[in-house]
């Protein structure tokens, strides 16, 4: 799974080696657009082989997808690619109000289950609903009717346009849904795109909750002792207890969280 990071707020990066590094670890990071905001940085040892990184705000300054390459500089590169969205769905407050508290569960371990929670929600309704950036190469744009399809559902800004390699300006193009039509005169043949796509800017309350009760279970679920939330019969001295169980229409097993995914992948026509 991809790190999820946000916009405005200072963060770190990891990497876990697969074995000892064999010198000083350090770590190059670059925007989408190659921009290089670190060379060389200096990272920490969190244990177990796992290296972090502290990004600063003016990293952190919109939307983007990072090109993250940690390096012992003698035997291992680890390379990854870090979102950086608009939001996240919820804080780790509330997931500690909701019957957890930081001394079961710290803020880095709830903000990786609550970044595995959000990418599966998206997933699911396939698209995002804190903004996402996106790099789409080779899109099409047909000579009659000078418009190009998009891959994602729903796109909220237009970053940049190269027409053959070449920038261009990307008000020379106007978005009708996932379409881009080009109005600054007529111009047919291959784009290369960056853009931010999602449908809305903050997740519906509802999808708000159902996404901290899904980080709340997964934290949970290794500690839990009696009925487990997914039971959907409850058991008798003689019965036996039936599970909702993750699967293709239950992407977290759990009826209640569920029930709000499905509701919304029909609302925004995503993909269950």
């Amino acid at each position: 799974m991809r790190q999820r990071l946000y916009i405005g707020r200072a963060d770190k990066v990891y990497a876990r080696f697969p074995n000892t590094p064999g010198g000083a670890v350090t770590v190059d990071v670059a925007r989408a657009d190659g921009t290089v905001l670190v060379n060389n940085g200096a990272t920490v040892s969190v244990g177990d082989n796992v290296y972090s990184y502290q990004l600063t705000l003016s990293h952190l300054d919109r939307h983007d997808c990072l090109n993250v390459t940690f390096t012992d500089g003698v035997t291992a590169n680890i390379w990854d690619e870090v979102d950086v969205v608009g939001r996240p769905y919820f804080e780790v407050q509330d997931v500690w109000n909701a019957a957890i508290t930081e001394e079961q569960f710290d803020a880095d371990a709830v903000a990786r289950v609550r970044a595995a929670v959000e990418s599966q929600i998206e997933s699911n309704l396939g698209t995002s609903c804190v903004g996402r950036f996106v790099s789409e190469l080779d899109v099409e744009i047909h000579a009659t009717r000078r418009r190009a399809r998009l891959a994602a559902p729903y796109v909220r800004e237009i970053v940049s346009v190269y027409e053959a390699d070449v920038a261009v300006d990307p008000t020379a193009y106007r978005l009708r849904g996932r379409y881009m039509e080009r109005v600054g005169g007529p111009w047919y043949g291959i784009l290369d795109v960056d853009y931010i796509e999602g449908i809305v800017a903050a997740p519906p309350g509802d999808l708000r909750e159902a996404a901290v009760e899904a980080t709340r279970e997964n934290l949970f679920r290794s500690t839990r002792t009696g009925a487990p939330p997914q039971a959907i019969m409850l058991t008798t001295e003689v019965g036996t207890a039936q599970l909702a169980v993750a699967g293709l229409r239950h992407p977290f097993g759990l009826p209640t969280v569920d029930a709000v995914v499905l509701h919304y992948v029909h609302e925004f026509d995503g993909d269950l």
